[in-house]
């Protein structure tokens, strides 16, 4: 009987195995295989043996039960990280955080890919943000921050750049050159309240997205530049 022995690389055999070794069993007696799982410790790699393409075709349903298996994993971590969050501005204000239409809304939450809820027909009323945690509580950022910024027009959004503090002057330049070149060629603001906030861009929607794709790329390149020297 011609015989072939393959081992499956990094792989976590408890996903794949079953209960009592259940699966195990199920693709022996399909593939009419034979399946060694790992027994000692600092094993890491599953066997298995038989016909070639008997072989072929059991690893293939063994790798996909891992993928499939990683994948509810992922989802369910996905999941356990989802949560809903208020926006936290007086009644007053919240209008100011829906904008015109809900334009300020639909902005943000497609932007962070999250689901958001306009508040009840109650005195205490908040906006609702549901999504995967970090997503969530940026949206509830920027939609506090349109907010609270009574000079804010009402045409306009104010988008936080997502980037680290050191390239704050890369985006700033010299005596703040670059930003005001930013502030010009796209018709936007790039303001800072402190060296502790975030730098932010402020302008109608269009203008808006494409400086902050602009920004992007630039520090993109900066940042490849940098890796390629090393």
């Amino acid at each position: 009987m011609l015989e072939k022995l393959r081992d499956i690389e990094e792989f976590h055999y408890g996903k794949v195995i079953g209960r009592g070794g259940a699966r195990i069993k199920y693709i022996q007696d399909k593939y009419k295989v034979r399946v060694r799982v790992p027994r000692e410790e600092g094993e890491s790699l599953i066997t298995v043996s038989g016909l070639a393409a008997d072989v072929e075709k059991a690893i293939k349903e063994l790798v996909q039960r891992r993928h499939n298996a990683d994948w509810a994993a992922e989802q369910r971590r996905r999941q356990e990280q989802r949560g809903t969050f208020p926006v936290c501005v007086k009644p007053r204000l919240i209008g100011r955080a829906v904008g015109r239409g809900g334009f300020r809304l639909r902005h943000v939450a497609q932007r962070h890919t999250v689901r958001i809820q306009l508040p009840e027909h109650k005195p205490d009323g908040q906006i609702l943000v549901t999504g995967l945690k970090e997503n969530a509580l940026a949206a509830v950022a920027e939609l506090e921050l349109m907010a609270t910024n009574l000079n804010l027009r009402p045409e306009h959004v104010l988008v936080p750049l997502r980037i680290k503090r050191a390239e704050h002057i890369l985006v700033l330049g010299p005596e703040g050159s670059r930003a005001a070149w930013i502030q010009r060629q796209f018709g936007v603001r790039l303001t800072r309240r402190s060296v502790n906030w975030p730098l932010v861009l402020e302008g109608d929607l269009e203008a808006v997205t494409y400086a902050e794709a602009y920004i992007e790329d630039v520090l993109a390149q900066r940042r490849l530049a940098a890796v390629r020297r090393f």
